[in-house]
């Protein structure tokens, strides 16, 4: 009876610390899905590869894409308002504006924990004594040296923009 207890005892131990594995791989992998957010002057759209996002301009009625050389983290989402995009991956700040269908980027300092605001004309970012802005008609950012007030050279990583002709 004793070596019965024993044997069962051995058997759940043995059962319960094979049973994670064992869920796990009979689990499907993750899958990733396509995401889109949009408002009334642009729409947004992460593939599910998530190594481009491509921003439809219903002011230029035309899409731009940007691509980047590896996938974007998952937890990497969209800003939208008014027509102005803004994401975060890592030290760099993409940004879309639908009136101008142009895509820019900025890269941060290391461990910057600065976050992009999104307004209606406007993205702007604080990074340190840096202080940048792409505006609703803008195609690039610019920046000025808060200490100094002197213009800053932007700091870009580079990404594949691309277009598709316009269509009217």
């Amino acid at each position: 009876m004793k070596s019965r207890i024993t044997f069962s005892l051995v058997l759940m131990v043995v059962l319960l610390s094979v049973a994670p594995a064992l869920a796990q791989e009979n689990q499907p992998s993750a899958v990733r899905e396509a995401t889109w957010i949009q408002d009334s002057h642009v729409i947004v759209v992460v593939p599910a590869n998530r190594t481009a996002v491509s921003a439809y301009s219903l002011e230029q009625n035309v899409w731009s894409r940007i691509t980047f050389d590896s996938p974007l983290s998952p937890d990497v989402k969209p800003i939208v308002s008014q027509g102005m995009v803004a994401l975060k991956d890592g030290h760099t700040v993409y940004c879309f504006s639908a009136n101008t269908g142009a895509w820019d980027n900025v890269t941060l300092e290391m461990g910057s924990n600065a976050v992009p605001t999104v307004q209606s004309n406007c993205i702007t970012l604080k990074d340190g004594d840096s202080f940048y802005v792409f505006g609703v008609n803008s195609e690039v950012w610019s920046g000025v040296d808060l200490q100094a007030g002197d213009s800053l050279k932007i700091k870009r990583v580079s990404g594949e923009q691309s277009d598709e002709p316009k269509s009217r």
